[in-house]
């Protein structure tokens, strides 16, 4: 059994839950406090989501700049709707290029990605996946 480092609820980790940054989540925190990484799909604290400095991975040309990569430089980044896909806005973020490598299928609807996923744009040598 394990306890989740949000609500201190006790649960068994091989049904349910998720370990990140040896930190244990339950089902229901992990809904709220990670999000899946747009490249490889793991999943990341949300402490680490939409920092500025990170990468953001648009693959959607209805939210107000091209697809691509960019890096975030100020807040806020985005805006949200109530309809539709809401903004991202252009002068929050630099343009790094187009999302790289023809292989890498995007895991999620989501823009953000992990650390590892994060850093491997930032040098040029991203793969598709990690451990």
């Amino acid at each position: 059994m394990r306890q989740c480092s949000i609500c201190k609820e006790k649960f068994d980790i091989d049904y349910g839950g998720r370990s990140i940054d040896d930190q244990f989540f339950c089902e229901d925190c992990e809904c709220y406090h990670t999000f899946r990484c747009a490249i490889c799909g793991e999943s990341e604290l949300e402490d680490n989501r939409g920092n500025i400095g990170a990468v953001l991975i648009v693959k959607d040309d209805d939210v107000g700049v091209p697809v691509g990569t960019y890096e975030i430089m100020k807040h806020p980044y985005y805006g949200g709707s109530i309809i539709g896909p809401g903004e991202v806005f252009p002068n929050a973020l630099r343009r790094l290029g187009a999302i790289p490598g023809e292989e890498i299928e995007i895991e999620t609807y989501g823009f953000h990605l992990c650390r590892y996923c994060d850093e491997e744009i930032k040098s040029g040598s991203i793969e598709t996946g990690h451990d």
